[in-house]
This record gives C-alpha cells, sequence and structure tokens, in this order.
C-alpha cells in the first residue's frame, strides 16, 4: 500500500515533509514491496539491539526514537520478543512533529505503550532541537527515515543534541536512503537525501564515533561484476532461498556488499570507540 502523507499544517514553519507507511494490509494480505521489507528489518535491528544493550548494561534501559511515527520498533518488539519488557526498557520517548499521527498510534496501539513505558513527545525539531533531558540520560537512540524528511541547515543541531542525551556507553542507530545521485528525482516526501559520505561526515561532525555501517536492499545493477562475482555461490544460495530479484532476496544479499551499492543505509553509532 502506498505510503499516507498527512498535511502537518501551518504549525509546521520549516516545511518538513512526513510520511507514514501503512503495514497493517500488507501483513494481511501477506503482499510486501521491497521498502517495507527494509523498513521490518530495521525494526527488528533495533529491537535485538535493545535487548543487547539492556543485558550488556544489567538494567532496562532509556531509549529515544527520533521522528518515531507509530512507535513501530517498540511495537515489533513487544509483539515478537518473548521477555519481560519492563525488563529491557525503563522508558522509551518517540518524538515527532505529527500529533495527528500520534493520535492514531495511541488509540491502536495502547497496550503497546502501556507494556513498554512508551511516551510521545510533540515537537519540531527544526524549531527548537533542544531535547528537555539531561547530558547522557538515553542509553539507546533510534532515529529511522527522518533526515530526510527535513531541510539541511536544521539536521547538524539535531545530531548534536542526540549526541548530548546519549550515555557513554549507549549506541544509536540512524537510518536514512542512501543518495548515490538521486537527488535530481526525489520522492514527494523526500526533502533531500544523502550519500554515504555526506552522512559519515555529518556524524563525525556531531561527535559520533562511526562503528559499523550496513546497506540494506542491495542494487544489483549497481555492482561491478568482478564483485558480484566474489559472492556468487552466497548470491546462488539466496537466489534459492528467495528467489532471485526478490524484495526479500535484495534486503538479504545488502550486508554482503559495501554500502554505497544499497538503497539505504543504517549506520551504527557511540561516543568513543
Amino acid at each position: 500500500m502506498p505510503s499516507q502523507r498527512n498535511n502537518l499544517g501551518d504549525f509546521n514553519v520549516n516545511g518538513s515533509k512526513n510520511t507514514r507507511m501503512e503495514m497493517d494490509n500488507s501483513f494481511k494480505d501477506f503482499d510486501f514491496r521491497k521498502d517495507e521489507v527494509m523498513h521490518l528489518g530495521r525494526y527488528m535491528n533495533s529491537a535485538m539491539t535493545m535487548t543487547k544493550i539492556s543485558k550488556s548494561l544489567g538494567r532496562p534501559i532509556r531509549v529515544l526514537d527520533i521522528g518515531c511515527g507509530e512507535i513501530n520498533t517498540v511495537r515489533l518488539f513487544y509483539r515478537s520478543f518473548m521477555e519481560k519488557k519492563t525488563d529491557v526498557i525503563e522508558e522509551y520517548i518517540g518524538v515527532d512533529i505529527d500529533y495527528k499521527m500520534v493520535e492514531k498510534a495511541h488509540e491502536k496501539y495502547g497496550r503497546t505503550y502501556e507494556a513498554c513505558n512508551a511516551k510521545h513527545v510533540i515537537q519540531d525539531l527544526t524549531v527548537n532541537p533542544h531535547l528537555d533531558y539531561p547530558d547522557g540520560y538515553f542509553d539507546f537512540i533510534v532515529c529511522f527515515e527522518f533526515m530526510e524528511h527535513i531541510k539541511q541547515q536544521f539536521l547538524p543541531a539535531i545530531l548534536k543534541e542526540a549526541f548530548r542525551v546519549l550515555n557513554p556507553a549507549g549506541k544509536a542507530l540512524f537510518s536514512t536512503p542512501n543518495s548515490n545521485g538521486s537527488n535530481a528525482a526525489l520522492p514527494k516526501d523526500h526533502i533531500y537525501e544523502y550519500s554515504y559520505e555526506e552522512c559519515c561526515s555529518l556524524f563525525k561532525d556531531a561527535g559520533f564515533t562511526l562503528t559499523d555501517s550496513v546497506g540494506v536492499c542491495v542494487n544489483i545493477s549497481r555492482i561491478p561484476d568482478e564483485e558480484k562475482q566474489d559472492w556468487s555461490d552466497e548470491m546462488k544460495k539466496i537466489y534459492n532461498a528467495f528467489g532471485e530479484n526478490s524484495a526479500f532476496a535484495c534486503v538479504a544479499l545488502a550486508p554482503l556488499f559495501s554500502p554505497v551499492y544499497c538503497k539505504n543505509v543504517v549506520y551504527h553509532l557511540s561516543k568513543s570507540e
């Protein structure tokens, strides 16, 4: 199902754009597009990371979700992970500009909010990037498909604020489309898509250390033939499992290759090496 876009109204003074990917019908019909498969992988990755961080720290963690929408990460965690939720999550804070989306999420997913100590903060980070939390408050920060929806001049301050509120022992996951020159023809709800090199530079300037970067949904046509040859056996296995050029195959193949060949990239960040 196509993404839904809400009119953010007069309060959206800096012209940000939003989108909502309605995936309920896709699950019902078992009909997934590539971008939906990509989103599912990111949510699972972040949910698993929450559990890992909690276990490594030996306590429940505080989570910040920037541009949270319908808090899909914690919804997936609530439904799919067989753990006592409060053993993993002390507090889950979602920040978003779209109050309409937030209201609908509260109506539809009230049990998730209650079980995972989840709350929303309605805030336009392009107007006021400051988060009302002390330094190092959050153990884990999630920011998926947010950067491309705001104007470039506002992003550095938001990244620096994310750095400020991240615990020195914490982790952050950021995901955004990998432009590869595609800014000439953007989706209607995107303002600017960053290249891999631009993202690495932005995160470094904000103070983050890039600990890993993983491509999501490889574009096979971009990969040089010699690199495909190096992974030919693995590619055959994935094609046999999911079907050649299927959405699932493109996602499964992505970690084999450089992120620069992929549609999206997940950046793993920390405050120190």
